[in-house]
């Protein structure tokens, strides 16, 4: 998918991670050809049966935690613009997403988009 700015088109690599009821942790990996910066991740996290909150880490592909985002409650979307100490990608990072708790009931699905520059 892709974003249309002024000025060029951005890659927007949308992903949805589903989450089963006692799931608590699910990731997603760049595709390896992409380089850029990342301006902002976009995400939706459905209203859980339980109450647990999602945080979404950055990982480099080496496994170092390059950025972790404040927690998320159910049923909210946010959007995380330039609070990357270090937003080049490289390529192969993962975006992990981990719930302090089981989601519950049947589950459900979070919706992350990056925005990588290229």
């Amino acid at each position: 998918m892709y974003y249309q700015s002024r000025h060029r088109i951005i890659p927007v690599f949308r992903t949805v991670l589903a989450f089963g009821a006692g799931d608590t942790v699910k990731s997603f990996t760049l595709p390896v050809a992409v380089n850029g910066v990342l301006s902002e991740i976009d995400i939706e996290v459905p209203i859980w049966t339980n109450n647990p909150d999602l945080t979404v880490t950055l990982e480099r592909p080496d496994g170092t935690v390059a950025w972790t985002g404040a927690a998320v409650a159910k049923g909210v979307a946010t959007t995380y613009y330039a609070q990357f100490p270090d937003r080049c990608i490289v390529g192969g990072e993962t975006l992990k997403a981990t719930l302090n708790g089981a989601p519950g009931g049947s589950g459900g699905s979070i919706y992350i988009s990056p925005f990588v520059h290229t």
